[in-house]
């Protein structure tokens, strides 16, 4: 997966969130932990550029179960 498609990735995880999906569900979903993703909205939430889903800082835990795609 390249970098463009990543940060598509977590900013559709982030909008199910946001558009009222509880986070637990979406993180499951989308196989990363919730702690991620609630860092990840709270980011987005502060207005920051997009390089809060591309940055290293950016990256969160990927589970054992996620996605084949995920997979590090």
């Amino acid at each position: 997966m390249d970098q463009q498609q990543l940060t598509e990735y977590r900013y559709r995880a982030v909008r199910e969130v946001l558009g009222g999906s509880p986070i637990g569900e979406v993180a499951a979903r989308y196989g990363m932990s919730r702690q991620t993703l609630h860092t990840w909205r709270r980011r987005f939430d502060q207005g920051a550029s997009w390089g809060w889903l591309t940055g290293p800082s950016g990256l969160g835990t990927v589970r054992r179960g996620s996605p084949p795609m995920l997979r590090r």
